[in-house]
């Protein structure tokens, strides 16, 4: 009986034609995808948001986020997890606590620490409380949402 070698990929399968004799290659090649446990830590400076009379904040008000796993020592390496984007949600949650999205922060690194900034000026309803989330990967397949934080707001 002849013998033949044939190349298969992963997840592949050869048939041959009985009149032909000819290799019929079926299936397709897996994906091989990595997968990652993510955390998100989130931590807001100053931990009390000072506002005026009137809702603005005094001063800037940032969010620092801390994506893992992120090795510092190595920043280079394949296992550190790399976002395609990271933002700063926002809510607002009312006295019946219905939330509701005010907006979102771009923030300044995919992998590893960064951080996003609500300026001084910006406004918040004092009657109101507020929630931050991070958001890595907004609308892919692969968005993860953690971190979440209640920004602490007072009147001066």
């Amino acid at each position: 009986m002849p013998e033949r070698t044939i190349l298969l990929k992963s997840g592949q399968e050869v048939l041959f034609d009985r009149d032909t004799k000819q290799p019929i290659i079926t299936g397709s090649q897996k994906e091989i995808y990595t997968v990652y446990g993510v955390d998100i830590e989130l931590v807001i400076n100053p931990g009390i948001t000072l506002l005026s009379e009137d809702g603005y904040t005094l001063s800037d008000t940032t969010f620092i986020y801390n994506i893992l796993p992120y090795n510092e020592a190595d920043p280079e390496s394949e296992n550190n997890y790399k976002a395609l984007a990271a933002d700063i949600d926002l809510f607002e949650i009312d006295d019946n606590n219905n939330e509701s999205w005010v907006g979102y922060l771009i923030g300044d690194n995919t992998k590893g620490k960064g951080a996003a900034v609500a300026v001084a000026g910006s406004h918040f309803d004092i009657n109101k409380k507020y929630e931050a989330e991070v958001v890595l990967n907004r609308g892919s397949d692969a968005e993860i949402r953690g971190g979440g934080d209640t920004v602490e707001t007072r009147l001066l």
